[in-house]
Parts: structure tokens; sequence; C-alpha cells
């Protein structure tokens, strides 16, 4: 949020609503549900049963889409290939894997909000591996996302109370 507010780029500024904020809310809403229905999950599931249900409800929601908008034959390059076989693999197959695991083992409560770390392993990725610079809008989202997880996470003393 903080980077979308600090933003001097006009499409990015909150003020104009897009499709693909919209799209980005609707994302957000899906993986909080699915974080939740994690809990449901008898423990006697295995974690491939969670992965390949999650796949085929994935790809029967693209399966409308694809319906609703038509289809063009994209170019595919040897490049384009490995970059689809890196994402099917390691972004999502071992990623959901893992998610579902951790989430089992700390409970979707504590595992949630460890999903706002994920933009700044983003921008970790994009400063060392792009190039790109570090503004004060990405330092203050990255202290307000670190501030949030361990103000969450403190350990709270019992209220003592006192009788009269």
């Amino acid at each position: 949020m903080v980077l979308v507010l600090s933003t001097r780029e006009p499409k990015l500024s909150l003020l104009q609503f897009d499709a693909g904020k919209l799209w980005m809310f609707g994302a957000i809403l899906i993986w909080a549900w699915y974080t939740l229905l994690l809990r449901a999950k008898p423990a006697d599931v295995p974690q491939m049963v969670t992965l390949v249900a999650s796949i085929l409800v994935a790809l029967a929601a693209m399966l409308v889409l694809l319906l609703i908008r038509g289809f063009e034959q994209p170019e595919v390059s040897g490049s384009t290939v490995l970059a689809v076989l890196y994402m099917a693999v390691f972004a999502s197959a071992l990623g959901f894997l893992f998610w579902s695991y951790g989430i089992s083992v700390v409970g979707p409560e504590k595992g949630g909000q460890f999903v706002h770390l994920m933009p700044i392993f983003g921008s970790v990725l994009a400063v060392t591996l792009l190039g790109e610079e570090i503004s004060v809008g990405l330092l203050a989202g990255a202290a307000c996302v670190i501030a949030g997880i361990v103000l969450v996470n403190r350990r709270q003393e019992p209220v003592l109370q006192h009788s009269p």
C-alpha cells in the first residue's frame, strides 16, 4: 500500500481503479480463502492431493476465461518454454507444496501473515538481479510489513487483574 501511495506513476496510483487492481484484489481474496481452507484439510490427506486439486480448480477457471476471451497462438521460443517450466515446477508446484506444509505446521493464523513478505523478496531480487533502484517508498513498505509481522507475533504478557 505504501508503494502504491508513494508512486509518482499515475498508472499505479490508488486513485485510478482499473481491471488489474480488481484482479489483484480478487486474487488476494482467493488466496486468503485457500489458506483458511487448508485448516480444514484432514491430516491424512497428502499434500500432493491438495496440490493436484488446486491445479484442477485453476485449470477450470482458466478454461472459462479462455472461452470468454478467445485464444491466440503465441510465438513459442526455447526461452519461453524454459520460463514456463520454471514457473510450473518451482514457483507453482514446489511453492504450493511448501506453503501447504508450512500452513499445516504453524496454522493459517501465523503462516498467512508471511505472505506479506513476498513483495519484499521480489524487491530484493529486482534490486540484486535487475538493477532496480531502492526508493524511499520501497523501504517504507518493507518497514511496514516487517513491523506488522513483528507486532502480530510478539508475545503478549497476561494482564494482571487487581482484586479489590
